[in-house]
């Protein structure tokens, strides 16, 4: 049985920076759809990707899905270093960071300074490092278990349109960051 379950380290890296770190909700879809067409428990990936977005909540559905990506790896006798915990600190962080840098944000009434702007680029750059980390983290060991499951002949997963969605959305933040760098009037709303 040839499994198309196998989505690049490489990908998911670059996907995590152009996306500007959304790539974490499609990431979560698509790899619950993939569970779900697997082992055909009754799952909702949009439902569940769309949890991402609720705070607290989050962190639980997080833990589940690390948890029972890590139980697939067990259940196999294959090797995983896969750790809920540390699943859930990292969006945990990242979450902090960006309501942080949402905040800071809406809280400069008449524009940003420059220096905010710097400040909240590090911030957001940080941010994305955090799910581009967890996101290689956890692929990386998803991929052992397709390529276990597919006797070694795991093929790449089609982009899908989601993924491209979520590029598009990822070069746009990235050009109003960019601007909010560098060009005084943007920043100032002017």
């Amino acid at each position: 049985m040839d499994l198309r379950n196998g989505i690049s380290l490489n990908r998911v890296l670059l996907m995590s920076v152009i996306s500007f770190g959304f790539y974490l909700f499609y990431w979560f879809y698509v790899t619950w759809k993939q569970y779900r067409d697997h082992t055909g428990e009754e799952v909702f990936p949009v439902w569940h990707a769309m949890t991402l977005g609720v705070p607290i909540y989050s962190l639980f559905r997080t833990h589940a899905h690390a948890r029972v990506l890590k139980e697939l790896m067990i259940d196999r006798s294959l090797a995983t270093t896969i750790a809920p915990g540390w699943a859930v600190a990292a969006v945990m962080l990242s979450s902090a960071i960006d309501w942080n840098s949402l905040r800071a944000g809406l809280g400069e009434i008449e524009g940003l300074t420059q220096a905010t702007a710097v400040r909240l680029f590090f911030q957001d750059v940080v941010s994305i490092a955090v799910v581009a980390w967890l996101l290689t983290h956890l692929q990386g060991n998803l991929n052992r278990y397709w390529q276990h499951v597919s006797s070694g002949r795991l093929l790449s997963a089609k982009i899908g349109v989601g993924e491209v969605i979520i590029a598009v959305i990822g070069v746009l933040l990235w050009l109003d960051t960019l601007a909010t760098l560098f060009n005084e009037s943007y920043r100032l709303g002017l």
